[in-house]
């Protein structure tokens, strides 16, 4: 059967009527109506529709492989566009579990890298830690692989452990894409003798900073120009990490009061311009490269979304907390626990604090903004 090329509404207006085996984006499953059931595998399906004991299968979307075998037995759709954002927002809090089974989290960073690294075993490695921006941000530029990595936990740069306030709570934040072990303790075992750091603080200063390039020699730098005109007067060896920090959007979320998104979209081509520029480096000193760049968190804009707030509810942080919220209340929440600790994120578009008068943008709850960031691989 022809495959037949649907806009979003079509799509949804073909699950109203019957099953669909569709082609489409990976984020397009999470935006589509909670009584919709999600078959990423047509083998599954099939079960269920030779089964004549079984009940009716209401609506159903079979996500396609590169061989469908249901195509001449259900309409056959193919949707390559990105699903509307506010989709994504609403119907997200329904499809948690599909998200956990489906897509890049957080703590699997680190395995990813690797993987990628044992795969292909370049000269160099680089990795990007980017403090703020959201898979939305990105996800049309086209340049190496971009997929989209779920951040299960409170969308922030770090947290302490609640029972030691003086650890870092080694499963949120950034913390959680380097890893127990960390990347560069993996890379180790994959034969790479040497590492070399790049961060905004002195070592000492900074207690996630310390975390972060534990056991690699690491520097502070001012601005991204700082490093790159170190490593271009370097020789960098075969068989060197490279760890970068890099400011993302966080900066510009909590230090403006007023942004335009003219300021937004030239920070995030600024990003871009780094990474690729960073790729051309490598380029010169070495034969083939990997680069990997991912954010620890997204970032909702403050004047962008049609705030709702919760009553009878105050908390430090405008999206997230740490204390049961009430039971009437809890349908407005994600439970999530990490390394003991209980965090409850607000669903989108919930506030349960004031966002700070001189921020732009805030983060730490679930939406797709700040929980749906970047994994970029730059190969060369």
């Amino acid at each position: 059967m022809k495959r037949l090329t649907v806009s979003f509404q079509e799509l949804e207006q073909w699950l109203a009527r019957m099953p669909v085996v569709c082609e489409m984006t990976p984020l397009v499953p999470v935006a589509l109506r909670a009584d919709v059931r999600i078959y990423p595998e047509e083998e599954d399906f099939l079960v269920l529709l030779d089964d004549r004991h079984k009940q009716p299968l209401g609506k159903a979307c079979i996500i396609s492989g590169s061989t469908p075998k249901l195509d001449n037995r259900l309409p056959y759709l193919h949707f390559a566009g990105h699903p509307p954002v506010e989709a994504v927002n609403r119907n997200l809090p329904h499809r948690i579990d599909y998200v956990r089974n489906h897509f890049l989290l957080n703590h699997q960073v680190a395995h990813l890298i690797e993987t990628k690294v044992n795969e292909y075993q370049p000269e160099i490695v680089a990795l990007f830690l980017i403090d703020g921006l959201s898979y939305i941000d990105v996800h049309d530029w086209h340049a190496g692989e971009i997929q989209p990595c779920f951040i299960d936990g409170p969308s922030v740069t770090y947290r302490y452990l609640l029972r030691d306030p003086a650890l870092i709570n080694p499963t949120v934040g950034f913390a959680s894409l380097i890893g127990s072990p960390s990347v560069w303790s993996r890379l180790q075992s994959l034969e790479y003798q040497f590492a070399q750091g790049y961060t905004y603080w002195s070592p000492g200063s900074n207690r996630i900073s310390d975390h972060l390039f534990t056991g690699i020699p690491h520097q502070r730098t001012r601005n991204y120009n700082e490093i790159v005109r170190h490593l271009r007067s370097s020789s960098i060896q075969t068989g060197t990490y490279l760890q970068i920090v890099r400011e993302g959007l966080d900066g510009l979320a909590h230090s403006k009061r007023e942004l335009q998104r003219v300021e937004i979209q030239s920070a995030i081509a600024a990003i871009k311009d780094d990474l690729f520029q960073l790729g051309d480096l490598l380029a010169e000193q070495a034969r083939s490269f990997m680069i990997f760049a991912v954010a620890d968190h997204g970032i909702l804009w403050k004047t962008e979304v049609d705030w709702k707030r919760l009553p009878s509810l105050t908390n430090g942080h405008p999206r997230y907390t740490t204390s049961a919220p009430p039971p009437e209340l809890a349908d407005r929440f994600l439970h999530i626990v990490r390394d003991s600790d209980s965090y409850y994120l607000c669903h989108y578009p919930y506030l349960i604090g004031s966002i700070p008068a001189d921020d732009s943008g805030v983060h730490g709850g679930l939406s797709y903004e700040e929980s749906c960031v970047p994994f970029i691989t730059l190969r060369g």
